[in-house]
């Protein structure tokens, strides 16, 4: 094999695509400033990229910011971490 050459898969070899954590630039913390996009959000609360949708049109959920008219939905981290403070049970 060349050096510097990209072997490719093994036959039979599955490779998994790994995402990283939208906290891993941020030391595993909300940033309250930050805009999230959906996907973020969800996996930042831990539930489906669904859930998160159909909160949204429910009116329930973290507060939606958007930049514009049209534009896709953002969670800004202090409104993420206001939904988490209020689903704490007493």
């Amino acid at each position: 094999m060349e050096h510097g050459t990209n072997p490719g898969p093994i036959d039979g070899e599955i490779l998994d695509t790994v995402k990283p954590s939208p906290l891993a630039s941020s030391g595993g913390r909300i940033e309250p400033d930050v805009l999230y996009k959906t996907a973020e959000a969800a996996h930042v609360l831990g539930i489906s990229l669904r859930s998160l949708e159909r909160w949204r049109k429910e009116g329930r959920g973290p507060k939606v910011t958007r930049l514009y008219s049209n534009a896709p939905p953002r969670y800004r981290g202090a409104d993420l971490l206001a939904a988490l403070e209020n689903s704490r049970e007493a």
